[in-house]
C-alpha cells in the first residue's frame, strides 16, 4: 500500500516517461487559428514538461506561414501538414502517431483547454497496468452565453461531457475511449491503426472493437478527474451539421461491427401532423402537448446535466428551448444514418 502512495506521488512531481502530445486540426480561414494557439497555450500551462508537441494540420487556407510564426514561442513543438483534400480524423491520427517518437501519447482535440493535473491523472492511471491501452478523460462544455450552445451541452457534447461524468463518476472501466482527450501507449496503436476509410469520424470507437479483437486483454478506463473543456456549438446549423455527420458514422460502426445502434426517432416527429389528417383544427393542440410530454420528459431525463451547466436565472429558458433542440438533434442525426444505409445498401444490390 506505501509503495503505492510513493509511485503516485512521484508520479504527480511530473516524474512520468517521456510524453509526446498530438492535436489535429483542420484549417479553413484565419478564423481557425486561434485554436492552435489556445490547445498550445493551454497544454503548456498545464504541462509544460512534455517531451514534444506534434500539430497535424491540413491546412486548406494557405496559412502555412502563419502557423510558423505561431509556434515559435512554443518549445518542442512541430507541424505537420497533411493533405487538405484526402485527409481525415483517423489519417491524421496515424500521421501524429508516426511522428512521434514517445511511447506514451496524450490526444488532445484542437480548441481545447485542459486542466492542470489533468495530464497527471491520465498517465497515472494508464501507467498502472500494461494492459490499460488508453485512458480517456472528461471533455465538459466550454459554455458560451448562448442558449443553443447550452442546450447542445445537455444533450450530447463531444467526448460525452457531463452524460458520461454522470455514469461514470470514478476511475472506470469503459467499452469505448474517445480521443478527444486521452492517454494511450503507441505500441499498440502503431499494430491496430486508426481505420482511414472511416469518412465520418467514429474512429475512435472502431479502433476501440479492432483492438479487442486483436489483443482481447486490453482495457480502456475513463478517469472523470482529468477534465478537458471544448466549446459548444451555438448555431442550429451547426448542431444539425455535426449529428448529421455523426449520424452518418454511426451507421458506419453498425455496418461494419453491427453494434446496436439507437432506436429512430424521426418518426416521432410526425405525430402532431397526423391529426391535420383527420380535423385541420387538431395539430396545434397535439403539438402542444407533444411539446409539453418532451418538455417534462427532458427536463427530468437531463437534470444531472441541466444543473450543471445552467444558472438558476436562465433555467426556464433553457427548459424552453430544449425539446426543439432536441428534435433538430435527433432528426439530424437519424438522417444522416438513413442516408448511409441506404446508399450502402442500394451500391450491395447494385
Amino acid at each position: 500500500m506505501n509503495n503505492n502512495k510513493e509511485k503516485s506521488n512521484s508520479l504527480y512531481k511530473n516524474d512520468f516517461p517521456p510524453i509526446s502530445f498530438v492535436t489535429i486540426t483542420k484549417l479553413l480561414s484565419y478564423k481557425d487559428l486561434p485554436k492552435i494557439s489556445k490547445t498550445l497555450n493551454s497544454v503548456f500551462n498545464a504541462f509544460p514538461g512534455y517531451a514534444e508537441y506534434i500539430f497535424v494540420v491540413s491546412d486548406c487556407a494557405g496559412l502555412y506561414q502563419e502557423i510558423e510564426k505561431l509556434i515559435k514561442s512554443f518549445p518542442k513543438t512541430q507541424i505537420v501538414f497533411t493533405d487538405c483534400a484526402n485527409s481525415n480524423w483517423s489519417s491524421q491520427r496515424n500521421r501524429g502517431l508516426s511522428y512521434a517518437s514517445s511511447e506514451i501519447i496524450v490526444f488532445v482535440d484542437d480548441d481545447m483547454e485542459v486542466e492542470k493535473g489533468s495530464v497527471e491523472r491520465l498517465i497515472y492511471s494508464l501507467l498502472q497496468d500494461e494492459n490499460i491501452a488508453a485512458v480517456s478523460g472528461a471533455v465538459l462544455p466550454r459554455l458560451s452565453e448562448s442558449i443553443i450552445g447550452k442546450c447542445q451541452a445537455i444533450i450530447l457534447h463531444p467526448g460525452g461531457g457531463y452524460e458520461l461524468v454522470k455514469n461514470f463518476p470514478r476511475l472506470s472501466q469503459i467499452d469505448f475511449f474517445h480521443t478527444g482527450f486521452c492517454a494511450l501507449r503507441k505500441k499498440l496503436f502503431l499494430d491496430v491503426r486508426f481505420d482511414e476509410t472511416l469518412k465520418w469520424g467514429c474512429e475512435d470507437m472502431d479502433i476501440s472493437i479492432r483492438l479487442k479483437e486483436k489483443f482481447p486483454q486490453v482495457r480502456f478506463l475513463f478517469n472523470p478527474q482529468a477534465v478537458s473543456y471544448h466549446p459548444t456549438r451555438n448555431r442550429i446549423s451547426e448542431i444539425f451539421r455535426w449529428m448529421r455527420r455523426y449520424g452518418r458514422g454511426r451507421a458506419d460502426i453498425f455496418v461494419r461491427h453491427k453494434i446496436p445502434m439507437p432506436n429512430f426517432f424521426m418518426h416521432k416527429l410526425l405525430l402532431p401532423l397526423l391529426p391535420s389528417m383527420i380535423l385541420p383544427i387538431l395539430p396545434p393542440v397535439f403539438f402542444l402537448l407533444f411539446y409539453f410530454f418532451y418538455f417534462l420528459k427532458l427536463k427530468r431525463k437531463f437534470k444531472f446535466q441541466i444543473d450543471k451547466i445552467v444558472s438558476s436565472q436562465e433555467k426556464f429558458k433553457v427548459l424552453f428551448f430544449l425539446p426543439f433542440i432536441f428534435w433538430v438533434m435527433n432528426f439530424a442525426f437519424d438522417l444522416g444514418r438513413l442516408e448511409f444505409l441506404i446508399k450502402h445498401y442500394v451500391k450491395k444490390l447494385v
